[in-house]
């Protein structure tokens, strides 16, 4: 009897890995991978997801399977239209759905691939250990200087990396950005049975691409090609679109991340409002390189209200389950960051906002989404971690929003989108409070 292993969702669909069952004996056997998609809606005392169709590989002790069916000896691949279903070998004629099922396997893998790379990129740089150059020259500096003079040539060097580096990253988060739409377009109209948007000739061709891994099976059709004499028809299951999406791009600045850390900690610990503008503006934060980090140390602000003289108030989760949550003041010019105490009222958690008829809502994978009123998507910006709350100044143009990884963000509505910034809004990062475990102190950037 097999038991579950692991299970995760890739690309949409669900992936289990099933571990060895050992029969009498003590020999290992019946490993298995299963690919399923939803394929209808559960019934009343259906078990839960029971409405998925699959199709599972299992590799077996060498037992010879039925005469007709499209695997070697220790290879079994079947199917099911639904979970509580037993399921069946596929036939020797089901040829496109095998070429479906290698093409889901082989897009799979790649996405696999490329998540394993990230995270063993993301693992190695968690530490964030590098030392950052000193600063030539300590606080106060006149008005007049420049950022040459401030930071000096080794700095600057590392500066212009850093922006360099961030603004390619950027436009290639925004193209990829733009690929995913198209393709949720395609994966849409293929869904509902009806043409895609002719809007772009990229939309069309990811229809097409989309399209041309399919079967053309109904529902509960009949697989295609001709049955062996004497065989009778086999039901099998609909094939679950692929939609080929390239992995979301790597932050080349991960080999700097840790010295800017440093660089950014012995700025705030100066506690100089002109040496932290200067520091904010050449050194864009880069939530994709602190990530890991940020998940595995981040207190979450998970709520926000605004006061009506322009301060702020944010709650962060407490460091122990058995603390109450800590409250932080920020001052109306958004540089300045205290312990307070909870406010009379307490603001509840809400990951959306209005602002001038706009709403502006976070999701799960740390993205503002700014939607027209009838829903429409006009723009996207990355803060990093799962969006927990969102207030709207009362100005109508700073958005403050909170995050699980420990992120309180101020953004200000300027007027174009920064290209140092993961985003298509013309929201401009006024300042970033950052609280990690790891630190004695909430970091300001």
């Amino acid at each position: 009897m097999e038991r579950p292993r692991a299970q995760r969702l890739v690309g949409g669909r669900r992936v289990d890995r099933r571990a060895p069952a050992r029969p009498a004996g003590g020999h290992s056997w019946g490993r298995a991978l299963k690919f399923s998609w939803r394929n209808g809606s559960e019934r009343a005392g259906d078990p839960e997801d029971d409405a998925h169709a699959c199709y599972q590989i299992d590799l077996t002790p060498g037992d010879a399977l039925p005469e007709g069916t499209a695997h070697p000896n220790g290879l079994r691949i079947s199917y099911s239209q639904r979970q509580s279903d037993p399921r069946t070998p596929l036939p020797n004629h089901a040829v496109q759905h095998m070429q479906h099922l290698l093409e889901l396997f082989t897009t799979l893998e790649q996405r696999l691939h490329a998540a394993h790379a990230q995270e063993q990129q993301a693992l190695h740089s968690s530490g964030l250990s590098g030392d950052a150059p000193p600063l030539p020259r300590l606080p106060p500096f006149a008005p007049h200087e420049a950022d040459a003079e401030v930071f000096g040539p080794v700095l600057m060097a590392l500066s212009h990396d850093w922006q360099a580096h961030g603004r390619a990253h950027a436009a290639r988060v925004r193209e990829h950005w733009l690929k995913q739409a198209v393709a949720a377009e395609a994966a849409a109209a293929l869904e509902h049975g009806t043409e895609p948007a002719a809007s772009s000739a990229e939309a069309a061709a990811a229809a097409v691409a989309a399209a041309a891994v399919g079967d053309a099976v109904p529902a509960h059709g009949v697989a295609p090609g001709a049955a062996a004499a004497g065989t009778p028809p086999v039901t099998v299951p609909p094939p679950a679109p692929v939609h080929f999406m390239p992995a979301q791009p790597t932050d080349p600045r991960g080999p700097q991340a840790g010295a800017v850390l440093q660089l950014a900690r012995a700025v705030h610990a100066l506690a100089d409002g002109d040496l932290s503008a200067r520091f904010h503006r050449r050194f864009a934060f880069a939530p994709h390189v602190y990530a890991h980090h940020a998940a595995r140390t981040g207190h979450a602000v998970d709520a926000l209200q605004w006061l009506e003289d322009g301060r702020l108030l944010a709650r962060t989760e407490p460091v122990h389950p058995t603390q109450a949550p800590a409250w932080w003041r920020v001052s109306a010019d958004a540089w300045a960051l205290s312990p307070t105490a909870a406010p009379a009222n307490l603001p509840a958690s809400c990951p959306a906002a209005t602002v001038h008829g706009l709403r502006v809502e976070g999701d799960a994978q740390g993205d503002l989404h700014g939607l027209a009123e009838d829903g429409t998507a006009l723009w996207r910006h990355h803060i990093g971690g799962a969006i927990l709350a969102i207030a709207a100044a009362p100005d109508g143009h700073t958005l403050a929003v909170g995050s699980a990884s420990g992120y309180l963000v101020l953004l200000r509505k300027g007027s174009g989108t920064d290209p140092a910034l993961l985003s298509t809004s013309r929201y401009a990062e006024l300042r970033r409070f950052i609280f990690w475990a790891d630190a004695s102190s909430p970091l300001a950037w």
